[in-house]
């Protein structure tokens, strides 16, 4: 044993180490070899089984997808619920506001009416008291009046 002992001055060329080297390689591979082969048996442990044994463990693993896909379309489909629900609401309060602005437009439409009418009937008796006070002649006192309430009055 004296004999196998490595002295740094004495090695002399790189292959003089492989026997030191191969002596630390068989002593981390064993261990390392060992372990990797345990853990394929374990995490792989279904597939290695018989094919009697791989099929049952392939049937409960798509009965439990299937239960899984299940429950997640049974809360994808309540979701879906309140949103229909909620979706529905807006659109009836949307409808809502749509038909009293449509009954607030219209009374506006007939206020609108009702002060043109008005402003119609001021702007001819203005008219019809200007002619008066001009003392207009008598000719002429007709063709303008009615002249003037055809022509359209503009709000100011």
């Amino acid at each position: 044993m004296a004999q196998n002992k490595l002295e740094a001055q004495k090695i002399t060329k790189p292959i003089q180490l492989l026997p030191a080297l191969l002596f630390i390689a068989s002593i981390i591979n064993a261990p390392l070899f060992i372990t990797s082969i345990f853990r394929f048996q374990t995490k792989y442990r279904p597939e290695i089984q018989e094919d009697t044994f791989y099929s049952k463990y392939i049937k409960e693993q798509l009965r439990s997808q299937n239960e899984q896909s299940v429950e997640q379309s049974q809360i994808e489909m309540e979701d879906l619920k309140t949103k229909v629900i909620e979706t529905k609401e807006l659109f009836q309060k949307t409808v809502q506001d749509l038909n009293l602005k449509a009954s607030q437009s219209s009374q506006l439409i007939e206020v609108q009416k009702d002060l043109d009418s008005i402003i119609r009937a001021e702007a001819q008796s203005k008219i019809t008291h200007q002619v008066k006070t001009f003392s207009i002649l008598p000719f002429l006192k007709r063709p303008i009046i009615k002249a003037l309430t055809m022509a359209k009055v503009t709000r100011r």
